[in-house]
């Protein structure tokens, strides 16, 4: 479908700027986003700025660090051009834009030069998303390949789930975004066994372009650590469920038996689609047990969750059900001695 033109667009933020802005973004009235770039010396006009209104995905991604701005303005798909006058924006920072000519569209002088990044920015973007922290986990004990990925996927499983749900309930995300991520919760690739591997590939996909998660170093000696960058936010999230599950296995380990052998009595174990409860009151044992599993686990906004499965019980018990067995995973690390989800860790004095 066309859209009809954007009018007017509002400042969002500043992202570079030598002497006067250069680079901003903006809002225009029908809720996109525009990149503006300052072109004034090229034009002959000063203070006009060359805009492209950009799709979340490829905006994602120049945010990311996966393309330059030049791509971004040249060859990002769904990309329309705009024009405006700086000098002429109002006390709110609402200006008025008109579809740019073909000569401005054509004109190679009015595009960014390659090799200008996110990282070139000389402003922070500024998100309700939080910003980006790194974090170490002690190791210790002996590792190989197979060990660092299984760790390394029990982390990026759990903080995708945590960091989806916090996505949740802020206001930063386009409608895009929320959309699709709406649609990795309730459309996932069910595994035999209820394992959820398409929904992990789906949400890890959707939370790495909105916030990536990095190994940022890896140090391995007899005590050593793995430093991960992402959310400062969703790492305390997943500290506090590791640290739950530590302080009471036993009573999580019987919520999820009473849970499994529920959905284990009335064939939910495999193929749900279209199944349901045999009884309400299986429903309701295993809805309420669920939650008080979330509750233990810790897990902040799993009413969000709920919502996103529009009442599908069934989704929403199982996804709670494959968190606790990567917390569990996780937590197993710890009680080896191997990893220390806290920080560092310290080697005991020899007996």
């Amino acid at each position: 479908m066309l859209r009809k033109p954007c009018k007017s667009a509002k400042l969002v933020q500043i992202l570079a700027f030598y002497d006067e802005p250069q680079l901003a973004l903006f809002e225009t009235d029908n809720k996109l986003r525009l990149l503006a770039i300052a072109v004034g010396e090229n034009s002959g006009h000063e203070n006009k700025f060359f805009c492209v209104e950009v799709i979340d995905r490829s905006f994602r991604a120049y945010k990311n660090g996966k393309i330059d701005l030049y791509f971004l303005f040249k060859l990002s798909v769904g990309r329309k051009y705009y024009t405006f006058n700086w000098s002429k924006m109002s006390n709110d920072g609402t200006v008025e834009i008109r579809s740019a000519s073909g000569s401005d569209i054509q004109n190679d002088s009015f595009y960014p030069e390659r090799g200008f990044f996110e990282e070139d920015h000389t402003e922070e973007w500024a998100t309700n998303v939080g910003p980006s922290a790194r974090t170490r986990f002690g190791i210790d004990g002996r590792w190989d390949a197979s060990d660092f990925s299984k760790l390394y996927n029990r982390i990026g499983d759990s903080y995708s789930f945590l960091s989806i749900l916090h996505d949740l309930n802020t206001d930063e995300l386009g409608e895009e975004e929320r959309e699709e991520i709406s649609n990795a919760i309730t459309k996932p690739n069910l595994d035999s066994g209820g394992s959820y591997k398409g929904f992990y590939n789906n949400i890890t996909s959707k939370a790495q372009a909105i916030r990536p998660l990095r190994i940022s170093g890896v140090e391995y000696h007899s005590l050593g650590h793995i430093e991960i960058e992402g959310r400062k936010s969703v790492f305390d999230a997943l500290r506090a469920s590791i640290s739950a599950i530590e302080q009471n296995r036993e009573d999580a380990k019987r919520h999820y038996h009473f849970i499994y052998k529920i959905l284990q009595s009335d064939e939910l174990l495999t193929d749900i689609k279209g199944k349901k409860f045999s009884s309400e009151k299986n429903k309701d044992d295993a809805l309420i047990k669920t939650k008080e599993l979330a509750s233990i686990l810790k897990i902040e906004h799993y009413s969000g969750l709920l919502k996103e499965t529009k009442d599908d019980h069934v989704i929403f018990i199982k996804k709670i059900l494959s968190f606790y067995r990567r917390i569990e995973a996780l937590n197993n690390f710890t009680l080896e001695g191997r990893v220390n989800f806290e920080g560092e860790l310290a080697r005991s004095a020899p007996l």
